[in-house]
């Protein structure tokens, strides 16, 4: 590239952007083309056999299993112990207790915000 002259980014993007997309292109169309070639030589390997055995025998048929039952099951939530339980209804106590006290004209416990009006 000569001195002095930039080079010209946006160009350099939109082409490689038009060689990612017919890469990707490519790709995707070799992997339909290679699909429907062992779908059709399935067919016709089958279709081969009725006509030259003259009968066929039976063959398995798998079901695909739905996504929904390989998942494992959720994990359910722990339970709290009674300890923590009581714990935690004592805290509640005391919360509701500070917010009915700040309401009736008291101070509220340090620490909670108590609602203004705007």
């Amino acid at each position: 590239m000569p001195r002095g002259r930039k080079p010209n980014l946006d160009k350099k993007v939109k082409d490689l952007i038009g060689q990612l997309k017919a890469a990707l292109v490519a790709r995707a169309r070799q992997r339909i083309e290679a699909r429907v070639n062992s779908q059709v030589s399935f067919l016709v390997g089958g279709l081969q056999r009725v006509v030259d055995g003259g009968s066929v025998a039976p063959v398995e048929v798998k079901v695909a299993v739905p996504p929904a039952a390989t998942k494992p099951a959720k994990r359910k939530r722990k339970s709290w112990s009674p300890a923590a339980r009581e714990a935690a209804r004592k805290r509640m106590k005391a919360r509701w207790a500070a917010k009915r006290k700040g309401k009736k004209g008291g101070k509220a416990k340090a620490g909670l915000a108590t609602s203004t009006p705007r």
